[in-house]
């Protein structure tokens, strides 16, 4: 069951949520005499999750926030960064960059009009915000948000209409099948 529901995601988990799942399964499986050997087993147990000869790919890694997340979804978006950082490298004059922005930015304003139109809603001001700084980079742009804030909906939508108006190919990567799934569904 741990392995299942801890190991088998690809999703980041904070530390609480991590220890609550532990806690959930351990609570059953002995006697504990007092809260400090259940915390104790819990710890071992992390260390356990965490050990690469153990558990493989699936081994935890704890990121920079103190989150946790699987060792090959680690490597995978490191590796998608990498190529997107290697691919960013092509280099353009000033004056083809400036045009392009200002292009950008008018197809950013035609965009709002269809995404109002379209969805009978408005982007919210982050979402706006991450849309304009997709339409003004140079050369690399990364957004991150929580689940459910519109990255997919609205801002990466954007981004791959404006690089299909500006004759680029746009592909999506994610870690995530849902997060692929809507990619894919919103034609990126």
């Amino acid at each position: 069951w741990m392995k299942k529901n801890i190991s088998n995601t690809n999703v980041y988990i904070s530390e609480a949520d991590l220890r609550k799942e532990l806690a959930m399964v351990l609570r059953f499986t002995a006697n504990y005499t007092n809260y400090e050997d259940f915390k104790n087993e819990i710890n071992k147990k992390i260390e356990v999750l965490k050990n690469p000869i153990i558990c493989g790919k699936n081994a935890l890694v704890q990121s920079s926030d103190g989150s946790y997340t699987k060792l090959i979804t680690y490597e995978n978006e490191k590796k998608a960064i990498e190529n997107l950082i290697s691919l960013s490298k092509e280099r353009r004059s000033e004056e083809e960059v400036r045009l392009e922005e200002k292009k950008n930015l008018v197809l950013l304003d035609k965009f709002m009009d269809k995404f109002k139109k379209e969805t009978k809603h408005e982007v919210n001001d982050g979402q706006e915000d991450a849309c304009r700084l997709v339409a003004k980079n140079k050369d690399l742009t990364v957004i991150v948000g929580d689940a459910g804030t519109g990255k997919t909906t609205s801002v990466i939508k954007f981004a791959a209409e404006m690089h299909k108006a500006n004759g680029s190919k746009v592909f999506g990567l994610s870690t995530q099948t849902l997060t692929a799934q809507a990619l894919d569904e919103g034609g990126i």
